[in-house]
């Protein structure tokens, strides 16, 4: 199915959006930030929570951000999270599912919640 120019113009407006999010998220600098406060508390995993219910897993920021945490020796995940549906101000009763980014540096074991997939 063809899409129309408007469609294609707001896919292009979203995804730039995206994009825009991804850089203030995933900004090595702000993440390492994120690492170091984790440290000092004993843990061994950061979890990188969005406002933004959409997946950001294919924007660019996202994709160096990975390549550089793994290569780092870090391991890299995208967590299966969910936000509740809001239309009009009232909850809808459905969820919109996304994923997070968890980074870890030692062993963690999540043993319930939301599956995850290696980056």
């Amino acid at each position: 199915m063809n899409k129309t120019a408007d469609v294609v113009q707001v896919i292009e407006t979203m995804n730039k959006s995206r994009e825009k999010t991804a850089k203030e998220l995933f900004g090595y600098e702000a993440v390492k930030e994120q690492i170091v406060r984790a440290c000092g508390q004993g843990l061994g995993h950061v979890r990188i929570g969005q406002n933004l219910a959409a997946n950001l897993k294919d924007t660019q920021a996202a994709k160096l951000l990975v390549e550089n945490l793994k290569s780092g020796g870090y391991t890299v995940e995208w967590v299966t999270t969910t936000q509740r549906e809001i239309s009009n101000g009232k909850e809808t009763g459905a969820f919109i599912e996304y994923q997070e980014l968890r980074i870890s540096w030692a062993r963690v074991k999540i043993h319930s919640g939301p599956q995850a997939e290696i980056a």
